[in-house]
């Protein structure tokens, strides 16, 4: 069983397939004086709340499936994504237009268009998914028909993405946001976030469904509606917590042959399958030399079995991998940044039921290469 039909429950991708933006080359309808726009941004506002509560609120938490958005309404966003708290294995820290990522204990500053969207999509948040903090920037493309539904267009041309705002004529929400990359290297690519299932929390109207993909690239994931969960406003929140993008995945080494880390993850369903995700990235496996096909000896909470080694799921040439006990090792780079180890239908159900009882999240695990394929 490929593990994409476990792991498209944990974590969907933040984009849609949606229209592409660039509208200007079709017929709207009109809508451009300064005084219209002005209406349309300050409608938003009214759909979501009164005037003073909007206000009201100056930061805003809640939580998807994996993640947890931590916003000030000035649009300075964290992003925790963890299987399992406290193990956050990435974080994103979106700050005066700088964009910080930090993977597995690496940081990174992001350029180009991933950037500036998390940044706009930031501000968007911070600005309880109205038009307010774009008032200046906007520009009125027209109107749309959507089956029953009428969509106000509008856009705002940023150095790297062209992002379009559709507000609907009747609710006055922000039901859609598209991207479309402007740099060459990406032609074609968009990202899209549809916004529905609008409900009140202590008095503002949120969404509660974000369904995100993307088109044009690879590693779309399985996009699907992520429902925001524990919406929190005025959190308490403090300077120290938007310093830097943190994670807590623990501590690995190398030990002679064998790679020492801990376990991030780990999930055993009903019908005896077994997914545990490891806090080693791809440099980590590098360093120890093993090769696609290479039998590896995994140490979980003292309970030892080996596993066939590939770097990621579509190098497994052998049918044979997958057969029922058998195990595979190896890592999916579209939706995590951390190597795991998966059985399928590990038997019999008393081994099932040891290794469960050891592969506890935080449990040592151990990883050492003991030989080459067997046929």
């Amino acid at each position: 069983m490929p593990v994409q039909s476990f792991l498209s429950g944990l974590l969907a991708s933040v984009t849609l397939i949606g229209l592409v933006p660039r509208l200007m080359a079709t017929n709207l309808p009109a809508l451009s004086n300064h005084s219209e726009l002005q209406n349309i941004i300050t409608g938003t506002v009214r759909a979501v709340g009164e005037k003073t509560l909007v206000e009201s609120v100056r930061s805003l938490q809640f939580e998807t499936r994996g993640q947890t958005y931590s916003i000030l309404a000035n649009g300075t966003m964290r992003i925790e994504s963890a299987l399992a708290r406290p193990k956050v294995y990435e974080s994103f820290l979106a700050k005066q237009n700088r964009v910080t990522r930090n993977r597995l204990g690496t940081e990174q500053v992001l350029d180009g268009s991933e950037a500036e969207r998390i940044s706009v999509l930031g501000r968007f948040y911070g600005g309880l998914f109205t038009l307010k903090p774009f008032s200046q920037e906007l520009k009125l493309l027209g109107t749309k028909p959507y089956g029953t539904q009428t969509m106000v267009l509008l856009n705002l041309m940023g150095r790297t993405v062209q992002v379009t705002f559709h507000v609907n004529t009747k609710t006055h929400l922000v039901e859609r946001v598209v991207f479309a990359s402007l740099m060459a290297a990406e032609s074609g690519v968009q990202w899209s976030y549809d916004f529905s299932d609008h409900r009140p929390e202590q008095g503002l109207m949120l969404p509660h469904s974000i369904f995100s993909s993307q088109i044009g690239t690879d590693g779309t994931g399985s996009p699907g509606p992520q429902t925001l969960q524990n919406v929190r406003f005025n959190p308490d929140l403090t300077a120290q917590d938007f310093a830097a993008p943190k994670v807590d995945i623990g501590a690995w080494k190398k030990e002679g042959e064998t790679l020492v880390g801990e376990i991030l993850f780990p999930m055993f369903d009903d019908d005896l399958f077994v997914w545990i995700f490891t806090n080693w990235g791809l440099s980590e496996i590098q360093m120890m030399g093993w090769q696609p096909g290479d039998i590896l000896l995994i140490n979980c909470g003292g309970i030892e079995f080996e596993s066939t080694f590939f770097f990621i799921e579509n190098q497994v040439n052998k049918p044979s991998v997958y057969q029922p006990g058998n195990s595979l090792f190896y890592q999916n780079p579209v939706r995590f940044p951390m190597f795991m180890v998966q059985f399928n239908q590990l038997s019999p159900k008393e081994r099932f039921e040891e290794l469960k009882a050891a592969a506890i999240l935080s449990a040592p695990i151990k990883a050492r290469r003991v030989g080459l394929p067997k046929e």
